[in-house]
């Protein structure tokens, strides 16, 4: 079985001809890096919603839904829309078993009442959608190299930070609604939305 992620019409169309089993539909909500292959990320911005919309009318791929399911509700709208599935992330960054650093975590638990991400290079030279931080708000007119360069000469800075829990200079990659994130374990996140 292959999946392949699309962030608007021409990539679906693309991995529909190349014969994918499904295709993501990924929003712009969603965090972490954009999975744009064709043409520039920030003309590939389409809210899941849209892109569903606009896939279903021109393929007959099977489509997956990712970007801005927090949660069950979420799920049952996507489904409506007449996908086969979800993709969620986010959700699950603060599940008790998510590796991910205790600052991180912290902040998307305490901090998250609403909106605080925005896209950006400055990390690793490729579009991401991440927490604001004091990185990002400095980096904001900055021209980055692309990716692997980028990536590669803010590796220290990340780790560095890291290991003294400076969080305003980590990259903390999340998807709009972050702020509904909860404290579970994955197990007990799963039971809520899947009853």
């Amino acid at each position: 079985m292959t999946i392949g992620t699309a962030t608007h019409l021409a990539e679906a169309i693309e991995l529909e001809k190349r014969g994918v089993d499904f295709i993501v539909a990924q929003g712009g909500e969603a965090g972490g890096h954009r999975g744009t292959f064709i043409g520039r990320e920030e003309e590939a911005l389409l809210s899941t919603k849209e892109l569903i919309k606009a896939f279903k009318e021109s393929i007959k791929t099977p489509l997956i839904a990712a970007g801005g399911i927090m949660n069950r509700e979420g799920i049952q709208e996507a489904m409506r829309r007449g996908v086969y599935g979800v993709q969620m992330g986010t959700a699950f960054l603060t599940a008790k078993e998510c590796p991910i650093h205790t600052k991180y975590r912290e902040i998307i638990l305490l901090t998250q009442k609403k909106d605080n991400t925005e896209l950006t290079r400055a990390f690793s030279g490729r579009l991401a959608r991440g927490i604001r931080n004091r990185f990002l708000t400095e980096m904001k007119d900055v021209p980055v190299p692309d990716y692997p360069i980028q990536n590669a000469l803010t590796r220290n800075l990340r780790q560095a930070a890291a290991q003294q829990n400076r969080e305003e200079f980590m990259s903390l990659w999340a998807g709009q609604k972050a702020y509904l994130c909860q404290d579970k374990t994955a197990s007990d996140l799963i039971q809520e939305l899947f009853p």
